[in-house]
């Protein structure tokens, strides 16, 4: 995929800024770094240094980046990739396990399956994420074709994020008509509200121990920043719904695409 770059500036009566931002395309180098974005979203059985690479060294993903320079994996911001299920692999069976053990998922079965995995930093300009998600969407359209063998169009894709549960009702899978109210989760990903509506499934977990934690030491979270996780499976025609909704949501026009 072409790489773009996207310079942020702010409205008139702001304190003056001049940020570039740069959508880079999967490198294996960025491997290391993007670690620490996976730990949080899995326990301590999670194949962290697999996972990474193969996000890596695939033709789908977008890695968003400040002021690229010479070695950008310096400057990573957050990542938007998609992992595919249906193809066998370790990674596909572990993290098909890990999201069949925290709820029903059952809706997928004998489908093509794709775990959407987005993560960045907290405080990342929110007219990025409908750019952050359109891209990844360009992204797998570009693979279907260029690498038609390899590459096929998605019936679900698979989220997992994080949350706070307000209301301490956590740990309880819940279907799409049962989800708790809006405003008793603080997503951390503030598009997932809108992913929601668009969701056949959703659920929420508590919170594991982090990634290299002994087996006989793995125990729910006692972190508050960190109570629960997200699960939701979305039909890929409604993730492209949904994406038009995020898109106007988040969408400023002080935001340049160059």
């Amino acid at each position: 995929m072409e790489e773009e770059n996207i310079s942020f500036e702010p409205s008139s009566d702001a304190m003056m800024m001049d940020v570039n931002f740069d959508f880079l395309d999967p490198r294996p180098e960025f491997s290391l770094c993007i670690r620490n974005f996976l730990y949080s979203l899995f326990d301590y059985r999670c194949p962290i240094s697999q996972l990474a690479d193969l996000i890596c060294n695939q033709e789908i993903g977008t890695f968003l980046v400040a002021d690229n320079g010479e070695k950008p994996e310096d400057n990573i911001l957050g990542f938007i990739t998609i992992v595919n299920l249906s193809a066998p692999s370790d990674i596909s069976s572990y993290l098909m396990n890990y999201l069949s053990s925290k709820g029903d998922i059952s809706i997928t079965n004998n489908h093509r399956v794709g775990f959407l995995i987005c993560e960045r930093i907290v405080n990342l300009p929110i007219e990025l994420i409908p750019v952050l998600h359109n891209q990844l969407v360009e992204d797998v359209n570009w693979a279907i074709e260029k690498f038609p063998q390899a590459y096929a169009q998605y019936d679900f894709i698979i989220s997992l994020s994080k949350c706070v549960n307000l209301m301490n009702n956590s740990g309880k899978g819940r279907k799409k008509r049962r989800l708790a109210a809006p405003e008793s989760q603080l997503y951390f990903r503030l598009e997932d509200e809108i992913l929601l509506k668009y969701s056949e499934e959703s659920f929420t977990f508590d919170a594991e121990a982090g990634a290299g934690v002994p087996k006989r030491d793995a125990m729910p979270t006692t972190d508050d920043s960190v109570s629960n996780k997200l699960v939701m499976v979305l039909r890929w025609e409604n993730y492209l719904n949904a994406l038009q909704e995020i898109s106007k949501t988040y969408t400023n026009n002080t935001m340049n695409l160059e």
